[in-house]
């Protein structure tokens, strides 16, 4: 359940950033949502060798939210 709840959160976070209109605060807590929501996917994944680049993916993703 909370698989899909994330997946669907995900889904509306880049419909409503696909949005030209969005204002500038809106878009930067809406990466910031989806930062979170992509990261609680990846937590189990965290003990592979693999996991240092999808958590780097994520801090580039956040870091753009605050420009």
């Amino acid at each position: 359940m909370q698989d899909f709840i994330r997946q669907e959160n995900i889904a509306l976070f880049k419909t409503r950033l696909a949005d030209p209109r969005i204002a500038e605060p809106e878009r930067a807590v809406l990466l910031r949502l989806l930062a979170e929501e992509v990261t609680k996917g990846q937590e189990p994944q965290l003990a592979t060798a693999g996991a240092g680049l999808a958590v780097g993916s994520i801090h580039h993703v956040a870091s753009v939210a605050r420009v």
